[in-house]
């Protein structure tokens, strides 16, 4: 049965996707992304620092609520809400501009993160009422 429909039956609260993900626009996502193997991406505070920065500025030129974010030391979580369908597009950017920082900085090259960054879309009407998007 297509997850649409299940959403519609009030049969399904959230969508987890890896692949082939939902970019409408409006549809609070978590997103998490992960560090390669048992590899840190965030080392010190100016790496976490720098990670809330480019989350910024992603947030303002896609157009995307950021409602809570949570950067622990080899991976991230963050709840969101696009506003156009370019969830793609904002997740790449951040995640990119941050691998290539990251290892400009250690003096490392390879993969950062271990794959594409994953998506759970909420359906569940607690989130879709969130409130106050956060200002970073």
């Amino acid at each position: 049965m297509d997850p649409i429909d299940l959403v519609g039956e009030h049969k399904l609260n959230r969508f987890f996707r890896a692949r082939n993900k939902l970019t409408q626009g409006r549809l609070v996502s978590h997103v998490t992304q992960r560090a390669a193997g048992k590899e840190p991406c965030f080392i010190e505070d100016d790496d976490f620092l720098c990670m809330l920065g480019f989350l910024k500025e992603s947030a303002q030129k896609y157009d995307y609520d950021i409602f809570s974010f949570c950067l622990m030391s080899n991976h991230a979580h963050l709840l969101l809400r696009p506003k156009e369908g370019n969830l793609q597009d904002a997740m790449r950017d951040l995640f990119s501009r941050y691998a290539l920082w990251f290892n400009r900085k250690y003096e490392r090259r390879g993969h950062l993160f271990g794959g594409p960054y994953r998506q759970a879309v909420c359906f569940d009407e607690a989130y879709q009422v969130l409130g106050t998007p956060l200002k970073l």
